[in-house]
């Protein structure tokens, strides 16, 4: 019969592309320590690995270190007080669908004390009201809100390359401005291959507070 085929077909063909991926993907040395299991085009490796309880960090630690640098740097965020999560729970295999994660940061001598909502899954955002109160009608399925007591910081860009300031103006910022080291052939993923085989963190900086 035609299905049968067809599904013969497919297995020759996706036992094709396991045999070629395998050719480059050393699987036993990619698992880790994680407990064995198949290798599958596109399953894990490469992109969808953050997404699995043994491979990754969800959408807080795949998407946060981009979108969080400007809250975190502009606002000295550092060790919460409390973290209180809702989610849809997880099998201990993936990552939940969807979650929502209060951070409480607490007062310090340049700032009060900060919360910090954390919202992921497409469609799952801040209460519309927030954004409409500061002028923003449109509301992107990713991005930052930061909003303080003369404004609001707004990006719908998930490294903040584009944003709005709403309720206040541009201000001209005291800082020194990165060396452009002009090679961008090395990686973060090389960096961190260098840091750890010359056991020296700094060429592999992550830390955006320090």
């Amino acid at each position: 019969p035609y299905d049968a085929l067809l599904e013969v077909l497919l297995i020759a063909k996706k036992k094709e592309e396991i045999e070629k991926a395998l050719e480059r993907v050393d699987w036993k040395n990619w698992l880790g320590v994680a407990p064995p299991r198949e290798f599958w085009p596109g399953l894990y490796h490469t992109f969808q690995h953050r997404g699995w309880w043994d491979f990754g960090t969800g959408a807080l630690g795949d998407m946060a270190c981009h979108q969080l640098t400007v809250p975190f740097a502009s606002c000295g965020l550092r060790d919460p007080i409390s973290v209180v999560a809702k989610s849809t729970g997880h099998d201990f295999d993936s990552f939940p669908a969807s979650s929502i994660i209060k951070f409480e940061f607490p007062e310090t001598s340049e700032r009060p004390a900060i919360p910090f909502w954390w919202y992921d899954r497409k469609g799952n955002k801040p209460p519309m009201e927030i954004f409409e109160k500061h002028g923003i009608t449109k509301v992107a399925d990713s991005g930052v809100l930061v909003v303080g007591e003369k404004g609001a910081f707004y990006s719908s860009d998930d490294y903040c390359g584009k944003y709005e300031l709403k309720g206040v103006d541009k201000v001209a910022a005291d800082f020194e401005k990165a060396e452009d080291k002009g090679n961008f052939d090395i990686t973060n993923m090389y960096e961190l291959f260098r840091a750890k085989r010359a056991n020296d963190p700094k060429i592999c900086k992550s830390n955006f507070i320090d």
